[in-house]
């Protein structure tokens, strides 16, 4: 609480009281008084007294007395402390006031100063003269993209050193971590290797340094660093002070002057960039009126040698397929020079590879070597050179080179700038150029095959109205009398049979018909490809090794007549009184109408063999009508006549058989063995006579059923038809085959299934069939009988585990007078071999199908499915010749 106290009696009560132990050390006082030390309200110390031998050894006076005393030396302790303070400000002012002096003398130099190095040396300088204990001052720059520490200035014991760039040292990386000052007043060392150095790189190590940062922003360009030998704490916080302000008006001074020569250099940039705008606006002004190929690269090499410190300026094209260069603008030393293509050099190879400009300013020949050159073709090699790569695209076309034969370095950047810019805007002119004569190209191109398209077509379509050979060859040769400026037409066809050329249409010359391998038809015949022939034809029949035929010319045009992959004819024109009369689009054009004329007598040839098929046609058609009506006469004559005495045979038969069972077999003695053998032979060939003859009978009727349908005669009915009431009345009629051989019948009929329309006796006939066909050809198991709708369809399907019949043998199945395993009637197990056709013949009249499925030994299942809806079928009608001719006719 500020105030004294004092402790009469009880002193060791009164410290435990306050926090205290008593005593701190011996035996505790009886009596003290402390009295403290105040300057205005803060207690700075205090004064006690203490009596250890007796209590109440110290008055109120005494305590007065000392506080009295203890004011009195607090006041004159401020006042020491006030004076020492005073004089400390006042040393520090004045060393204040002269490192402001240092600094603004520095300063006033650093003002006057633009040039870097000079800065770097002012600086240096200066600092010499600031430390004089210092026996190393080093000014460092550093290269972050390298980590290379430039010494831009170094002093060692009053002598200036020059140090190449080398990698950081610890303590600039430790700057340029911490971006604060490294102040090391000893222990060296021990400071270097706890932050990765080694303490020392040559010599004895320093006792004292110090690192200040060169900072700009927020990075570190470089430091100041102080270096003393001799002694430790060689440097004060004054000193580090003052160091780092200079730093940092070195390091404004130094951005200051980077960005002047930056300025500068951007003005000097800005002008030459102005100049060389100035000549490629001159040059692209010329370049926009020119056209014509030549006068470009003329324009542009004439500018360039103007414009370029240079002896030789070259620019080539390139074709890449034939791997040559073409010279299209030469000249060395004023002269223009010409060249033949050459293979394309090193340095163009270089420039395709890499689409990249060259620039060589020294040592050209180990360049050209390199890159697999071998340095001058001819000459003395250039000292400097500049290759630009001509790009359309991504396709390098072409390449601009300058040489200089006198001196090194003698292009800038700014002139590969500006030739590479030129080379841009020619390459652009050049691509304008050559689209602008393929435009006019095409144009003109389009133009003559819209005018060969429209001839095309007006031959065409006089050729499709013609159908008669001769009139059409006629009419060919007419068009090409008025087509051609030629005084020698003709139309040459082969005949393939005698392999002789004919000449069914001429004009202007007389040749009569000759084998195939003689003159100008025959060679074009053979290899099917088109002859033009503009001068000297009889030196160049000579050298093809072919015999002159007719009447000789100046120029020949020939083109083959082609039907499909076969060549029938040639046409060809001929001008005996001037040579080049024909050209290329001639040639495209007579081509167009050898292919139209090959068409349109293929045409003519198939409508005459039209025609005659047609007359072959009709007469084979009677010819088989009157057959098919012999044969359904023959055939209901022979069943008819066949059928009548049947009938009676049959009817006698079954007469005798039953007299003979009911009144003579009753009357005979059958006592005798041999009696009763003969009655049983007797009744046993009767009975075979009786079953042969509805075997028989059978057969007549499939015949006559067959013949009816194939006629068209068959009579059908439509009504209502229950699937599943024909399926029981088919089953109900053959049930006594089943018995007969002791076979299983499984019935699986759907009872509630749509009607169809159709022939119910026809389809009770179909499926009776197919149920016989499986009891006939299956010994043991069964035979099932389903009835399903599927769909929009009802199956009926008979399945048996009988023989089987093989894949092979499918088709066969329902082919007339066919039996799995035979082709006729007299082969085992007997039939008709008509039961399956006529099914077939039922089954798709109600528009329907049948099919089969087996496996030989598993059984076989023949199905056939109706449609629901009720569908009528119709014939299908012939396809008349009449009709065929008419069709033909107009496509033509």
């Amino acid at each position: 609480d500020k105030k004294p106290i004092h402790i009469n009696e009880n002193y060791s009560e009164t410290s435990k009281k306050y926090g205290g132990s008593g005593v701190t050390k011996g035996q505790p006082p009886k009596s003290a008084v402390f009295v403290p030390m105040m300057v205005g309200d803060i207690v700075k110390g205090s004064i006690s007294l203490q009596n250890v031998d007796r209590e109440n050894a110290f008055t109120e006076s005494d305590l007065r007395l000392l506080t009295t005393l203890t004011n009195s030396m607090s006041v004159a302790l401020e006042n020491a402390r006030l004076f020492d303070e005073t004089t400390r400000l006042l040393k520090e002012t004045e060393q204040r006031t002269a490192e402001l002096a240092v600094i603004n003398s520095v300063q006033e130099g650093l003002a006057k100063e633009l040039d870097m190095h000079g800065i770097y040396d002012l600086v240096g300088d200066r600092l010499c003269d600031l430390f004089p204990d210092t026996q190393t001052l080093v000014i460092r720059t550093f290269d972050h993209e390298t980590g290379l520490e430039h010494w831009q200035y170094a002093k060692e014991k009053g002598i200036r050193q020059n140090v190449e760039p080398r990698p950081f040292n610890w303590n600039s990386k430790q700057l340029i971590l911490t971006k604060k000052s490294l102040d090391i007043k000893e222990n060296y060392v021990e400071t270097s290797k706890k932050h990765g150095g080694s303490g020392v790189t040559a010599g004895q190590p320093p006792k004292s340094a110090v690192f200040v940062p060169m900072l700009v922003g927020d990075l570190v360009k470089g430091s100041v660093s102080l270096q003393n030998v001799d002694k430790e704490n060689a440097f004060t916080d004054a000193d580090l002070r003052l160091l780092t302000t200079i730093t940092n008006s070195m390091s404004v001074a130094l951005e200051n002057a980077r960005l002047f020569d930056e300025t500068n250099r951007l003005l000097k940039e800005t002008e030459q960039r102005t100049g060389e705008l100035a000549v490629i606006n001159s040059v692209q002004e010329g370049l926009v009126r020119e056209m014509d190929m030549q006068a470009i690269y003329d324009l542009v090499g004439n500018r360039i040698c103007a414009l370029f410190d240079t002896q030789t300026v070259l620019i080539r094209t390139f074709d890449h397929v034939k791997g040559n260069e073409h010279w299209r603008y030469a000249i060395e030393k004023g002269e223009r020079l010409y060249s033949e293509p050459r293979p394309i050099i090193w340095a163009n190879k270089q420039m395709i590879k890499t689409k990249q400009p060259l620039l060589i300013n020294e040592n050209y020949v180990e360049t050209a070597i390199k890159y697999g050159g071998t340095g001058v073709s001819k000459g003395l090699p250039p000292k400097s050179a500049m290759f630009v790569p001509m790009v359309v695209g991504d396709v390098v076309r072409g390449s601009v080179s300058l040489q200089n034969i006198d001196r090194e370095h003698a292009f800038t950047e700014s002139d590969l700038r500006l030739l590479t810019t030129l080379t841009n805007s020619m390459s652009v002119a050049l691509e304008n150029a050559r689209l602008f004569d393929e435009t006019t190209h095409l144009l003109a191109e389009a133009k003559q095959r819209a005018a060969e398209l429209s001839t095309v077509n007006s031959i065409s379509k006089a050729l499709a109205s013609q159908l008669d050979p001769d009139d059409l060859i006629k009419m060919v040769g007419d068009q090409l009398k008025n087509l051609f400026k030629a005084n020698i037409i003709y139309l040459a066809l082969l005949n393939q049979k005698t392999k002789t050329i004919h000449f069914p249409y001429q004009y202007g010359d007389d040749m009569t018909p000759m084998k195939l391998g003689d003159g100008l038809t025959s060679k074009i015949i053979l290899t099917g490809e088109p002859l033009l022939i503009n001068k000297n034809v009889e030196e160049l029949r000579l050298q093809l090794g072919v015999q002159r035929i007719g009447i000789p010319s100046s120029s020949y045009l020939g083109v083959p007549i082609p039907v499909g992959d076969e060549i029938i004819g040639v046409l060809s024109v001929q001008s005996t009184e001037h040579e080049n009369s024909f050209n290329e689009s001639d040639q495209r054009l007579l081509s167009t109408i050898a292919a139209s004329v090959g068409v349109a007598l293929r045409n003519a040839t198939l409508f005459e063999d039209v025609q005659q098929a047609k007359m072959e046609a009709e007469a084979a058609s009677k010819a088989a009508e009157k057959a098919n009506e012999a044969k359904s006469a023959f055939l209901s004559t022979v069943s008819h006549e066949l059928r009548t005495p049947l009938t009676s045979v049959l009817g006698f038969a079954k007469i005798i058989r039953k007299r003979l069972d009911e009144k003579i077999f009753p009357a005979v003695n059958r006592s005798d063995p041999k009696t009763e053998k003969t009655i049983g032979q007797i009744s046993e060939n009767l009975q075979v006579v009786i079953s042969e003859g509805e075997r028989l009978t059978h057969l007549i009727n499939d015949v006559l059923d067959l013949a009816k349908i194939e006629a068209g005669k068959m009579e059908w009915s439509q009504e209502n038809v229950s699937m599943s009431e024909v399926a029981e009345r088919a089953i109900a009629a053959t049930t006594s085959l089943f018995d007969q051989k002791s076979l299983k019948l499984i019935k699986q009929i759907d009872t509630n299934l749509p009607e169809i329309i159709g022939d119910k006796d026809k389809l009770i006939q179909v499926i009776i069939n197919l149920i016989s066909n499986s009891v006939k050809f299956t010994d043991k198991g069964s035979v099932t009988c389903r009835v399903f709708q599927e769909k929009d369809e009802l199956i009926v399907s008979i399945s048996d585990t009988g023989i089987g019949i093989a894949p092979g043998d499918f088709a066969a199945v329902f082919e007339q007078f066919k039996q799995v395993g035979g082709d006729t009637l007299t082969d085992k197990p007997k039939g008709t071999g008509l039961g399956l056709p006529i099914c077939k013949e039922i089954v798709e009249h109600h528009g329907g199908r049948i099919w089969l499925e087996s496996e030989i030994g598993k059984g076989s299942k023949f199905s056939f499915a109706l449609p629901i809806t009720a569908v009528k079928t119709e014939s299908t009608q012939p396809l008349h010749l009449n009709d065929l001719v008419k069709q033909l006719k107009e496509q033509m």
